[in-house]
């Protein structure tokens, strides 16, 4: 498959397909490969335009993501200082 889309273009349909989907975004910065469901606690990561491309038929492609079905302890302190990681949640998934 051959990519038909340039890197901007791809962050910002990632950015669009992932917010539908209910996810907020955990990275710092302008980059917004990683991404969080404060309802379901699930954590993808690694959202790049290396790892998403854009078919002909303008569809996302996503190959190598990272997800974990909870948060790995050791992003609990970042999802909670940026207000993703609720009190709820946290001891829903073992806090």
């Amino acid at each position: 498959m051959i990519p038909v889309a340039g890197k901007d273009e791809i962050n910002e349909a990632v950015i669009a397909h992932m917010k539908a989907l209910g996810f907020k975004p955990t990275s710092e910065g302008h980059r917004k490969w990683d991404w969080y469901d404060p309802i379901t606690g699930v954590v993808v990561e690694d959202l790049h335009d290396e790892n998403v491309i854009k078919d002909y038929a303008g569809r996302l492609v996503i190959f190598d993501p990272v997800i974990y079905p909870v948060p790995p302890r050791s992003q609990w302190p970042k999802l909670t200082r940026l207000g993703l990681l609720t009190d709820e949640i946290a001891n829903r998934i073992g806090r």
